[in-house]
């Protein structure tokens, strides 16, 4: 493509019926001049975030070091790399990311220094959830300059100054992580994940070496007692 499109990521222009450069940029290893690849990608809609996972060290766009997995904002075109220690597995499948209405699932193999508790079956899920940011607006206020004609000057060079700092791209969301509530993990490489359908909406796969396992998410009100005598509390 005579170098048009960074590697690793691209977008496909129905118009024309060619790919075109993606306006995030490109993937690399450490070594710039070493492609990236991209494995995996979910779109989330609703949150205007486009998720990536592959085999990737640095995002070109921003020349930022990344492990592997990041989020690519949409509306502000701002890249947030998402590679978090406490929460790292190692894909073992090609199917191992998957947007579900619970969140962002990625599935493998927990490395050292996780926050994962059981070593015996360390193919597990992590999840990852997208926030909207709260966003605090502060007025600037101009300081009083003292009489002088040195300061009336600096004024004037100051209003008539056409220089504006250069603004980066700022996420819209903040992005947590945890592990799949109710899954205790596997000795076995998890392979697919698979949303269902039909009879199974809001049920997610789980596909490994020698099982099918099935996950869903309730939600309980549990009914809380209260008298004079004691303390008000709540659960969830």
């Amino acid at each position: 493509d005579g170098n048009n499109i960074p590697a690793g990521l691209a977008v496909y222009d129905q118009d024309s019926g060619h790919l075109v450069a993606h306006p995030g940029g490109g993937l690399t290893m450490k070594n710039v001049t070493e492609d990236g690849v991209g494995t995996a990608i979910q779109l989330d809609k609703e949150n205007g975030v486009l998720y990536v996972m592959g085999a990737f060290e640095r995002l070109t766009a921003v020349n930022e070091a990344c492990l592997g997995l990041a989020a690519y904002e949409i509306n502000t075109g701002s890249w947030t790399c998402l590679a978090d220690p406490a929460h790292s597995v190692v894909p073992t499948g090609g199917g191992n990311m998957l947007l579900t209405p619970y969140g962002l699932l990625v599935a493998g193999k927990t490395t050292e220094n996780t926050t994962w508790p059981d070593s015996s079956r360390p193919y597990t899920i992590a999840v990852l959830k997208a926030t909207v940011k709260k966003k605090v607006y502060v007025e600037e206020t101009t300081p009083l300059e003292s009489e002088g004609d040195d300061n009336d000057d600096a004024s004037l060079r100051h209003m008539n100054s056409t220089e504006t700092p250069e603004k980066r791209a700022e996420a819209d969301h903040e992005f947590i992580w945890s592990w799949l509530p109710g899954f205790d993990g596997h000795d076995e490489p998890i392979h697919t994940l698979s949303n269902g359908f039909g009879d199974y909406v809001g049920t997610v796969f789980i596909g490994g070496d020698n099982f099918i396992a099935k996950w869903s998410y309730k939600t309980v009100t549990v009914k809380c007692t209260t008298s004079t005598d004691t303390k008000h509390t709540s659960s969830s």
